[in-house]
């Protein structure tokens, strides 16, 4: 597959054919996918692949923004990141990440609860910032959040959105004490599954955490393009042994840092085999108390394995449970350094960089390119359309139905 580092002077479109034309697993997946979106060509699997070269597209256009990012947190106490579903997890992969980095209290909550209650979850008179996420800015909720927002007249907002042009775009940009951070177009998946918006927001929202400094930033963002580049041509060679169609669970695993990365997995899952796979994520001292009682022979289990060693121990030892218990039918293990997985699972999936070369509180855009892939083969593998899994119009692209009640309603 291509190097990264040629990214820049590559069109989106000359970036996916030398990847389709050096990967002939790639090459194969997309055409069974256009084959279930013909006579249009499938969306997901490219968004998917694209990932690299959007993620370079993106860190350039917020590098740029570096100064009026540091306005926003200007004097602020308080960090909250919001957002609905996926948007949701993507302030989950960021919470530790940015309470560490900008010395704050931060704290990701859901939208759908903050409109439910936002005094319970918002501290009044403490200047504080509201970050929130939304790859189309066209669902109900976050029109309401925002409104709900402004009558916090110490808070600040910040959307961060694959879509600038949206009325959403518009409402922040027009209200006072609010500001909008527009990512690259490409960014904003037209598949039903958000896959590149995700991981393109979260390497987005991390740069707060390098505002210190612009090229370090940068650093890190094409260091994530290479080793993305890596992962999705690793990825999508792994259970090629498996029978797809005898998986019916998925449980992720992870701690800390990466429990957003195995919600969004799990998420992904279920999402893009409209419920056919059912998925649990947990830690993996929290999946003994209950939830190991999901495995059986037909489920796949993916493991985050951390970077830190204590923390690696208690995961060494679920590992070998399961295996000694026979509780799963195929596992994965996901990071970097997995020597101490050999013989414990079927397939080990390596992060290639050195234990300390990448803190677990950033790696959540590269763990959650495996669990992507493995859902859209999962998809595929029943016969669904991967930009529209939902046959039963269960879901959509942007969530509809949502009526929103006014605070005197009964």
């Amino acid at each position: 597959m291509k190097v990264p580092g040629q990214l820049a002077a590559q069109t989106l479109d000359d970036y996916l054919e030398s990847m389709l034309s050096s990967n002939s697993v790639w090459a194969d997946i997309c055409r069974q996918s256009d084959a279930t979106t013909a006579p249009f060509t499938a969306s997901t699997p490219r968004e998917i692949l694209q990932q690299p070269w959007v993620w370079g597209e993106c860190g350039r256009i917020v590098a740029g923004r570096f100064a009026s990012l540091a306005t926003c947190l200007d004097g602020v106490s308080h960090v909250y990141l919001t957002g609905a579903g996926s948007s949701f997890l993507v302030g989950k992969s960021l919470e530790t990440c940015l309470r560490e980095r900008l010395g704050k209290r931060v704290v990701a909550v859901a939208s759908t609860d903050l409109i439910l209650a936002p005094e319970a979850h918002l501290e009044r008179g403490e200047p504080s910032l509201i970050i929130s996420f939304s790859r189309s800015g066209g669902s109900p909720e976050s029109f309401e959040l925002a409104r709900t927002i402004s009558q916090f007249p110490e808070y600040r907002q910040l959307l961060i959105t694959c879509n600038g042009s949206s009325p959403l775009a518009q409402m922040y940009s027009d209200t006072p004490n609010s500001s909008v951070l527009a990512l690259h177009p490409a960014s904003c998946d037209q598949g039903l599954a958000m896959t590149s918006s995700f991981t393109s927001m979260v390497i987005a929202a991390q740069a707060l955490g390098f505002l210190g400094s612009r090229d370090a930033y940068l650093e890190h963002v094409s260091m994530l393009c290479d080793l993305g580049s890596h992962l999705l041509g690793r990825a999508v060679r792994a259970c090629e042994g498996v029978d797809w169609n005898d998986i019916h669970r998925g449980c992720l695993l992870a701690n800390g840092d990466l429990q957003g990365s195995a919600m969004e997995g799990a998420l992904k899952m279920l999402e893009m085999t409209d419920g056919r796979i059912a998925t649990i994520s947990n830690s993996f001292l929290g999946v003994r108390h209950g939830p190991l009682s999901f495995l059986d022979p037909h489920t796949l289990v993916l493991y985050f394995i951390s970077t830190q060693s204590r923390w690696r121990r208690y995961e060494q030892d679920l590992i070998k449970e399961v295996q000694n218990k026979e509780l799963a039918g195929y596992r994965i293990a996901i990071g970097p350094d997995l020597a101490d997985c050999e013989g414990l699972v079927e397939e080990r999936i390596e992060i290639p960089v050195s234990p300390n070369g990448l803190a677990d509180d950033l790696r959540p855009p590269l763990d959650v390119l495996v669990p992507q892939v493995l859902a859209l083969r999962l998809g595929l593998a029943a016969g669904l359309n991967p930009d529209n899994p939902s046959r039963r119009g269960a879901i959509s692209r942007v969530v509809q139905g949502v009526t929103i009640h006014g605070t005197s309603a009964t």
